[in-house]
């Protein structure tokens, strides 16, 4: 992934921390091996499903207290 995903989810968890949140949770489609990768690079870890999005199949979560 390039500069601008970093930058992106960079602002995200910025953000999401900011408010008070202590982690963060994101879904994908089971397809989207390159974000997956990218995602666990960044310190996302698989969790259990936490919505019921149709189309997403990989739940992970990362604590944004590191």
């Amino acid at each position: 992934m390039g500069a601008a995903a970093h930058a992106l989810l960079d602002a995200f968890e910025t953000f999401a921390a900011g408010q008070g949140y202590r982690e963060a949770y994101l879904d994908s489609r089971l397809d989207m091996l390159d974000a997956h990768a990218f995602y666990r690079r960044r310190g996302y870890v698989p969790c259990e499903p936490y919505n019921d999005t149709p189309v997403a199949a990989e739940f992970m979560r990362r604590s944004l207290a590191e």
